[in-house]
């Protein structure tokens, strides 16, 4: 998959295939170059939209008219001499001024109709320019090659010509392909592309991750802190008086075991209300906000919502938790010195027995196991993947990185001869 084809090549691949076909003689089975379905996507849903507005219109102003010619067939009779003929009459007069108003300062129904018309007519000039192949492509090609080996290679070569172009001669055809702003990845699998993305601008994709990040951003600000304040002023007034928590604790199981209903408020509904914030609406808010992004696979989707997740959940279990409890337990020891007596030092010290890092690492390991239950893949916690990238670098033979892996998708074709080969 080559991304930085110029949209202005359109459906004529013609240059991609004669560009390939020099650089890899024989091995080219095929070049799909695909329109710009982003925008084709977006003009079909502006095109239905204003055919129902039209038809909304066209519906209204037939009314309109239909009941004018009601109040005309009824005349001035003997009844419309009284008040109520009089007010209908000045009823009239004010929408027959109103909609000379509106005809005059352009917002009649008559020109919003005219204007969606002129709308409707370019809309299907467009949309007729897709179906003649006059349109402008998505900007990504695809090639598909006789063979895996070559397929590899290919990835290959352009990854190292990417980072050796300084001071590189580029022909005339690779400046009418901008070959310099390609970005050449592996193909992922038809079932896997969101289609109807392909063509997005970076500009827009960029404006809409920026959007996103600010809105995940404010999500862990006014979401998590309070969490973590909440839960960190609890620990730290059991520090001061622990004995007022105790007693309230008490009130509290006293007040639960009195009745079914007070059973139900303050042991059901706080873990429900917990359980369906957490796991359900947050997780649904960050796949729609991922979602918002456009991405141009579902695989990459859903990673980016499984990475907000994490990311959202080790802010709200661990950084900030930890954060605001030593910041409070540190002035708490501080004025502790000056204000406590002798036994509240000792249950302070007592209190803070445990050290920071074994909390952060008791933390680190729930987290772990509530991401186990959750179905949150561990590899979402492993080195990030241009790290393993900075790593193949030492790699002794990069001849072994052309060489296919087992797959699904790239079975070997001799996997019945192996045995007969592994025996000596």
């Amino acid at each position: 998959m080559v991304h930085g084809v110029p949209k202005t090549l359109g459906f004529d691949k013609t240059p991609l295939v004669e560009y390939f076909q020099h650089k890899y003689p024989g091995k080219i089975y095929n070049v799909v170059v695909p329109m710009d379905l982003c925008a084709l996507d977006d003009l079909a849903t502006d095109l239905v939209k204003v055919r129902e507005n039209i038809s909304k219109l066209v519906a209204k102003i037939e009314l309109r008219g239909l009941a004018d010619e009601g109040e005309d067939v009824d005349g001035y009779t003997g009844e419309e001499r009284g008040f109520r003929g009089r007010l209908r009459f000045l009823w009239r007069r004010v929408k027959d001024l109103w909609y000379r108003a509106a005809h005059e300062l352009g917002f009649s129904d008559e020109e919003r109709l005219r204007k969606l018309q002129e709308l409707r007519a370019d809309l299907e000039m467009e949309m007729a320019a897709y179906k003649e192949g006059r349109a402008r492509g998505a900007g990504v090609a695809f090639v598909v090659f006789k063979d895996v080996y070559t397929a590899n290679k290919a990835v290959q070569d352009f990854r190292n010509e990417k980072r050796r172009r300084i001071g590189r001669f580029f022909s005339l055809m690779e400046l009418q392909l901008q070959r310099n702003q390609w970005k050449v990845e592996r193909a992922p699998l038809a079932s896997d592309i969101y289609w109807n993305h392909l063509g997005s601008s970076k500009v827009s994709l960029k404006i809409r991750r920026v959007l996103v990040n600010t809105c995940l951003l404010l999500m862990l600000l006014f979401f998590s802190s309070p969490l973590a304040v909440i839960s960190a002023i609890k620990s730290a007034a059991r520090i001061v008086n622990a004995e007022a928590i105790d007693n309230a604790q008490m009130w509290l199981t006293w007040l639960q075991s009195s009745s079914w209903i007070a059973t139900i408020i303050f042991q059901f509904l706080p873990n429900v209300i917990i359980f369906v914030s957490m796991y359900i609406v947050i997780p649904s808010v960050l796949s729609y906000l991922s979602k918002f992004e456009r991405h141009l696979t579902v695989s990459r989707e859903q990673r980016a919502a499984l990475l907000k997740m994490v990311c959202f959940f080790l802010v709200n279990l661990i950084l900030l938790r930890a954060l605001v409890e030593s910041s409070l337990e540190g002035a708490i020891l501080k004025m502790s010195r000056c204000y406590l007596d002798g036994e509240d030092c000792k249950r302070i010290e007592q209190y803070l027995s445990a050290s920071f890092l074994s909390r952060s690492c008791l933390s680190s390991l729930a987290f772990l196991i509530t991401s186990t239950f959750l179905g949150i893949s561990y590899d979402l916690l492993a080195p990030i993947p241009w790290i393993k990238n900075k790593l193949r670098k030492f790699q002794k033979n990069d001849m072994l990185q052309l060489v296919p892996e087992r797959s699904e998708d790239y079975p070997l074709q001799h996997q019945d001869t192996e045995p007969a080969e592994r025996d000596p």
